[in-house]
């Protein structure tokens, strides 16, 4: 990625992550975003807590409720409807199939709604404080 494309892409994450915030999401706070020749830099609020994996290794028997907060974190993510997502052209169908597939659905289901997605969503990154998962 060029180095103007990948601050392009900070930029626009410090939207979603307003965005989500703005939702009630648990994200942390961006101080700033600076291209440094040919490096972009974000520099961002640290967290406390300790990644829900450590987590569950040292207190398993906290599995249920720490579960039960990651899935509801999860949906509470993805129901996130707003104008500010991006579109990714690899999710766009890039064969005669796969458009014919997008018409299926569209024609059983309706037109998508586009929400938010976070494909970076697991264990080792979502931070808790051993009671529930607070941040992502």
């Amino acid at each position: 990625m060029l180095p103007k494309e990948r601050h392009q892409q900070f930029l626009n994450e410090n939207e979603l992550i307003k965005t989500a915030g703005a939702h009630g999401l648990k994200v942390p706070k961006i101080y700033s975003i600076n291209l440094c020749e040919s490096t972009s830099v974000m520099v961002m609020q640290w967290l406390k807590g300790r990644n829900l994996y450590e987590e569950l290794r040292n207190q398993p028997q906290s599995a249920e409720k720490l579960g039960a907060a990651f899935g509801r974190e999860q949906a509470a993510i993805h129901s996130i409807r707003s104008s500010v997502l991006l579109e990714n052209d690899w999710l766009s169908p890039k064969t005669k199939e796969e458009s014919q597939l997008v018409h299926k659905i569209h024609a059983q289901f309706g037109p998508l709604t586009k929400v938010f997605l976070h494909l970076d969503y697991h264990p080792l990154n979502v931070l808790t404080d051993g009671q529930q998962s607070p941040a992502y």
